[in-house]
């Protein structure tokens, strides 16, 4: 770069200093100043460590000049916190790492740690954390757990940043507790064994209670991050219990915990419903579905029942012209998965009639269950199932060519429904819908059969108990000497 650029630069950057705008040049050279570094690192990486030296003392200075040589100026933290901003945004996440770093460094330098800019900072880096192509929950814990710290210092008690953190702390938790490692066979396991998964959701649960303290008396039910927190928190409450059951807990301590889920993620619902064009529907309807699942281990049959058909109504209504799902599909977008949701709504709602003892109505769901789980789009072959190649995923293939000779006995070629790329999960569903419906009409045609045997033997005990009568002593000529005397 020429001396006169240089100067057009410096006066660009005066500019940029005194108003905010125009940026571009400002972020040119930052980016720049990561290209340079990078080229050192991979100079370094291949053992010429004296040439990426000489690199690297060029990225300071390149640096300098986009600051205009005054990187020690309070305004340069939020103009790199900016352009970090401007990265994660384009899903560069490596490289807001490198502004965010650079942004809290000078932070720190000029404010000290105990700063709500600091803080703010070391949120952005943790957010950016989770982001990378292998997430670093870990770190992200970390620098979230140091905001929070920070925040509950410098700030209110009751200032919604900080539940902010509390909130991306608790998400943290649970997605360590989640995280799965690919075994050699192509097998996802969990990372971590069931003790140290419990550990991270209880640590989760309690970091969204502290949350709702705050958020609930200054936010209010009603806003968006307040039934964020509800929502999550209920849901986790529930996979609690759903998929946390042992012999040795007491039965008491399960419907207490599933009480307390439905209690939250009711109220979550209601929240949702009251904030109308807030929230997507697609979320709505999750809310319907979890509450529902609640409600049917509480054996709460008709309630249950009544969330399954509000679920299968609202995504129904995506699927209309100028919906969400329909301008999907109408863009080339896969909604397959999203067809079979309505399809487990239905098999919930049939499931909830059966136990309501209302099978003809029952049979008539599944039937409809099965329609849409039918129309799922084909493709290829089950071999290309998104769950790359090795042992897994041929047993995958095997099994589901197996459940479909079962389904299609007698009605199709067994191929047409090995070709239905759906997934594990659709095939599953489809499986259960067709189960459910043959053991419901099994089951309703032996009742109609046991009221006809019930009917026919009424009458046949009728017409015994008649001819019983006739052959009563005196009984046949009364009725003759009856009929004379009329």
């Amino acid at each position: 770069m020429t001396s006169k650029e240089d100067d057009n630069f410096a006066e660009q950057a005066k500019y940029n200093q005194t108003y905010g705008v125009e940026l571009g040049k400002t972020i040119m050279l930052y980016e720049k100043s990561l290209d340079t570094k990078y080229h050192a690192l991979t100079l370094d990486a291949q053992g010429n460590w004296r040439e990426a030296l000489t690199v690297l003392s060029q990225v300071k200075e390149i640096q300098r000049r986009a600051f205009n040589g005054k990187e020690e100026e309070p305004h340069v933290p939020q103009l790199l916190h900016n352009i970090g901003v401007m990265y994660a945004s384009k899903q560069e996440y490596k490289k807001a790492i490198d502004a965010y770093r650079t942004s809290l460094e000078l932070q720190r330098k000029l404010t000290g740690d105990m700063n709500a800019g600091v803080a703010s900072a070391l949120m952005n880096l943790g957010m950016a954390f989770q982001e990378v192509e292998v997430p670093r929950h870990d770190r992200a814990q970390f620098l979230y757990e140091k905001a929070l710290d920070i925040r509950k210092v410098v700030l209110n008690p009751l200032d919604p940043l900080t539940a902010d953190t509390l909130h991306q702390l608790a998400l943290t938790q649970e997605k360590q507790a989640g995280s799965r490692l690919r075994r050699p066979g192509g097998m996802m396991v969990h990372r971590y064994e069931r003790e140290d998964r419990n550990r991270y959701h209880s640590k989760a649960r309690g970091l969204y209670w502290a949350c709702l303290a705050i958020r609930v008396p200054v936010l209010g039910d009603t806003h968006v991050d307040t039934i964020a927190t509800l929502f999550n928190l209920g849901l986790s409450l529930r996979n609690t219990t759903l998929f946390g059951r042992a012999l040795w807990v007491k039965d008491q301590l399960k419907t207490n915990v599933l009480g307390l889920s439905q209690r939250v993620l009711a109220r979550a619902l209601a929240s949702m419903q009251t904030t109308v064009g807030v929230f997507d529907q697609e979320d709505v309807a999750s809310c319907m579905q979890y509450l529902a699942t609640v409600e049917l281990e509480l054996l709460n049959w008709s309630r249950a029942m009544d969330l399954f058909q509000s679920e299968f109504d609202v995504l129904s209504n995506l699927f209309k012209p100028g919906a969400k799902f329909w301008l999907a599909l109408r863009n080339g977008v896969d909604v397959t998965s999203k067809k079979g949701l309505l399809g487990e709504a239905l098999c919930g709602k049939g499931m909830c009639l059966v136990r309501l003892n209302r099978l003809p109505e029952a049979i008539a769901v599944y039937r409809e269950a099965r329609k849409i789980l039918r129309g799922c789009r084909v493709v290829e072959t089950t071999n290309k199932i998104g769950w790359g190649s090795g042992i897994a995923a041929k047993m995958v293939a095997m099994k589901l060519k197996s459940k479909a000779k079962k389904l299609m006995k007698g009605r199709a070629s067994a191929t047409q429904i090995t070709q239905r790329k759906v997934g594990p999960r659709i095939m599953d569903l489809l499986h259960m819908s067709e189960r459910c419906y043959h053991a419901t009409l099994k089951r309703h045609n032996q009742l109609v059969q046991l009221e006809k045997d019930r009917l026919l033997q009424l009458e046949a005990e009728k017409k015994e108990a008649k001819r019983l009568l006739r052959l009563r002593p005196g009984g046949g000529a009364q009725m003759k000497g009856g009929s004379k005397r009329k």
